[in-house]
């Protein structure tokens, strides 16, 4: 039985779909004819290798399930490899195959937008969506990082907007914080819902994007942001004065904690305390309330991937670099984390049209920081996402 005739197991034509992409690619303008004849060349040699292994072709006609087509493919994999398929390459082949999908790239139409903060694409087959999705990217990423992602859903009949974060690519106007992305991918939904009339809809968020897409759940705003870092400095700076306060004592050398909790100066610290904690919860429930408020306009779903649990193991040495001057924070970050992204990026063809442009501000791939002892800052201090998730950890004792 051919292709199209087979009911199951219908195995995706991973090399029409790629060679789909990089066509549409050049019918919008995002690619020259040089790359996408680069690219074609590829794309038909790694089929010519494939076509070599008699449990493709088998697999193509349909003789062979996908369960056993990815099992020889493993078999196979160091062959492969040796035959000039990279590990990459070799692995996207597998997750087509098992995602299953077919890809029709000519009905799909993307629809750039600029509303406000938001700066996105829109993916759509058709009008009149039921279903949207919001997809946001992680730190240095863009719109673009998902767009295979955007692709199958908007094939499977979902509104896709894929948004940039603030700072990220050509949404400059935002500063980048948890408070500014948590109500960009709040400001994403509502429009999804009130302007392109979409009943349900969902956020996928990934990495940096996953943690602003938690938070704007929860309601989570840059006032909120603001006025809770406002109490965490008195926290801190009221322990500071516990601390001290036992050594303050002229001629007392050792004092008990019992001691300390008769006296109406200690005291009155930790209710200082206390009553900031309190103050913290109700900013936390007053978010909540004004997510509630939302009503219908809201979030139906959040799927957040990889979502990083601390930012600082990620970068090691940041606190070595802060005591540096800012010029060899730019030249040491760049030459460790911008120049290998552009060195990938060009290497994979530029597909996007990326600028590598010289500046004196700070370069992490689509990310621009005038000021690099702020840039470090923002992973050294409150603004890493664990702090975040520890206090929003708190709404676990409610049951609303």
């Amino acid at each position: 039985m051919g292709f199209f005739g087979r009911k199951k197991e219908v195995p995706v034509d991973f090399f029409k779909a790629k060679a789909g992409v990089f066509l549409e690619r050049l019918y919008n303008g995002t690619i020259s004819r040089e790359t996408y004849d680069r690219a074609i060349k590829r794309i038909l040699y790694l089929e010519w290798i494939l076509r070599r292994y008699p449990f493709y072709n088998a697999y193509v006609r349909g003789s062979l399930s996908k369960k056993n087509f990815l099992a020889d493919l493993k078999a196979f994999s160091q062959q492969l490899l040796a035959d000039g398929i990279s590990r990459n390459e070799l692995y996207e082949i597998m997750s087509q195959v098992e995602i299953e999908e077919k890809v029709n790239f000519n009905r799909i139409v993307k629809e750039d937008i600029s509303v406000g903060n938001i700066k996105g694409t829109i993916f759509k087959m058709g009008e009149g969506h039921r279903n949207g999705i919001v997809l946001t990217h992680g730190i240095i990423g863009s719109r673009y990082n998902l767009v295979k992602l955007a692709v199958i859903l908007s094939n499977l009949g979902y509104l896709v907007l894929a948004i940039d974060l603030p700072k990220h690519n050509v949404n400059l106007g935002m500063e980048l914080t948890m408070g500014s992305m948590a109500e960009l991918i709040r400001d994403s939904i509502i429009y999804l819902r009130r302007e392109r009339g979409v009943r349900n809809v969902a956020v996928v968020g990934h990495s940096l994007g996953a943690v602003g897409t938690l938070l704007a759940s929860v309601g989570y705003t840059t006032t909120t942001e603001r006025e809770i870092y406002i109490l965490w400095e008195k926290i801190r700076s009221t322990i500071k004065k516990g601390e001290m306060y036992s050594r303050l004592r002229p001629g007392v050398k050792n004092i008990t904690l019992q001691d300390m909790l008769k006296d109406a100066g200690f005291m009155n610290l930790l209710n200082e305390i206390a009553a900031y904690y309190k103050r913290i919860k109700e900013i936390i429930l007053e978010s909540l309330k004004r997510r509630d408020h939302l009503g219908n306009y809201f979030v139906d779903c959040c799927i957040l991937l990889s979502m990083p649990a601390e930012v600082k193991k990620a970068f090691v040495g940041v606190s070595l670099l802060k005591r540096l001057p800012d010029r060899w924070i730019k030249n040491i970050w760049e030459k460790l984390m911008h120049d290998p992204l552009i060195k990938k990026i060009m290497k994979e063809g530029n597909i996007f049209g990326y600028i590598n442009e010289e500046t004196d501000a700070l370069r992490w791939g689509y990310l621009r920081v005038e000021n690099p002892s702020e840039f470090l800052d923002y992973f050294l201090n409150a603004k890493e996402p664990a702090d975040f998730i520890s206090l929003i950890g708190i709404l676990s004792n409610f049951s609303h």
